[in-house]
């Protein structure tokens, strides 16, 4: 993009500090087999009645890297066809994959689900049937092969969103109304504002649940080293009043960084698989209520492979560089955040000629005239908070906390011949 940008701009060599390995503890509790807890819901008579013999079955999956994903839906699905079902698999996920079908396709096949390895069709379009009204003027829209479907099961992860706060935030509900609405029910609800999420989502799927042939919700909880904790499946009518209680209860596993202020945070990759927003807003501070950490800079170094170029959240970060850059699919990114009507996370950042450039840039413009004193760490993404990297500045405070170790001696930042960090 640009050429000898270091002289250009007058960007002065730092000498970067050594950092230093730390691993974080977190609950460690996880769920030790998921094929038992699926089992042993599914033998209860009113999960069973949910799902009658010879009945075609659709199993909602969406976009997001959930620990075992795999895992949990082909354990559903042979436990569906134990009682006679007939299950199909629908990618729920609103716009991502280009807002495409054979794009929604492809980003479930990143995860491993796909009729070779689930023995199961997949169905995936963006057609949709407009169900019913919300608040008289918004079509509430439901993908058209699961709404044929005589059930629909519905399997997402419970946790804290991104960008709205409310007793129901990123899980089943979100899923019913965003995901499965496609990009035409996400483009209509999204038009409400995130503002009103914590009322619209709640309420819409509700509605959806009470017009559609909605059976189940698999709820999955997870940990912070990324582990599932728990599965819990809902009959329907029960989704409204236990997800709140089981959004609650993920809070509590959700992992953070814990540092009050920081100078720079180089995170190795975003992606739509990693966070709605590509990074977890909630982690690194930058989301209307959160005040901790405040990051002076932040460095987006790449983009995972699964999020297909879709650097939604590059936005949220000072400075990136011309490799992540040219990853960038433009016309996916921006129909997601056309669709979620949010355009922030979408602006370019200063685009650094290499990693080593940008952290160069970072340093120099932290506002912090003693670079001994920088309080920088590197993290792989935000889903992955066991293991990190810390600058001698933050020794201190990691002294004080319960759970945060020091385990190696300190390195220094390695670049390969282009500049950027190996």
């Amino acid at each position: 993009m640009f050429n000898n940008l270091e002289t250009q701009l007058n960007v002065k060599k730092v000498a970067l500090p050594e950092m230093y390995p730390v691993t974080q503890l977190f609950k460690s509790y996880k769920l030790e087999n998921i094929e038992e807890r699926i089992q042993k819901q599914f033998k209860e008579e009113l999960i069973q009645s949910k799902v009658k013999p010879n009945s075609s079955v659709a199993i909602a999956v969406g976009s997001r890297g959930i620990a075992q994903l795999k895992q949990v839906v082909s354990v559903v699905i042979e436990e569906i066809i134990k009682v006679g079902g007939k299950p199909f698999i629908v990618p729920a996920m609103g716009s991502h994959g280009g807002a495409k079908a054979e794009g929604q396709a492809r980003v479930l096949e990143s995860f491993g689900i796909c009729e070779r390895t689930m023995g199961v069709p997949v169905v995936s379009s963006m057609e949709t049937v407009g169900v019913c009204n919300y608040k008289k003027d918004v079509t509430l829209h439901f993908d058209k092969h699961a709404f044929r479907a005589d059930a629909v099961v519905v399997v997402n992860r419970i946790k804290a969103h991104t960008d709205f706060n409310g007793p129901i935030e990123s899980g089943l509900s979100k899923m019913v109304t965003i995901g499965l609405g496609k990009h035409k029910g996400a483009s209509l609800l999204h038009q409400l504002g995130f503002d009103n999420f914590h009322e619209v989502i709640p309420e819409a799927a509700q509605l959806l649940i009470e017009n559609t042939p909605i059976a189940l919700g698999v709820a999955i909880l997870e940990n912070g080293y990324h582990d599932v904790v728990d599965i819990e499946i809902l009959p329907a009518e029960e989704i409204s009043e236990r997800e709140p209680l089981l959004c609650k209860k993920a809070k509590e596993f959700m992992p953070s960084l814990p540092f009050a202020n920081l100078d720079v945070l180089y995170i190795d990759e975003i992606g739509k698989n990693i966070s709605g927003s590509g990074l977890d807003t909630n982690i690194v501070g930058r989301k209307a209520g959160i005040v901790k950490p405040k990051i002076n800079k932040i460095i987006v170094g790449d983009i995972t492979a699964e999020s297909y170029g879709n650097a939604t959240g590059i936005g949220l970060a000072d400075i990136t560089t011309q490799k992540c850059l040219q990853k960038i699919d433009f016309i996916s990114m921006y129909l997601n955040c056309i669709t979620s009507t949010d355009l922030r996370g979408v602006k370019i950042p200063l685009v650094a000629e290499s990693d080593q450039q940008a952290l160069e840039i970072a340093c120099q413009t932290s506002n912090q005239t003693n670079l001994e004193k920088l309080k920088v760490v590197r993290i792989k993404n935000t889903l992955s908070l066991e293991t990190f990297f810390v600058s001698r500045a933050l020794l201190p405070e990691i002294e004080q906390l319960e759970g945060v170790l020091v385990v190696g001696d300190p390195t220094k930042l390695e670049f390969d011949q282009d500049g950027y960090l190996s």
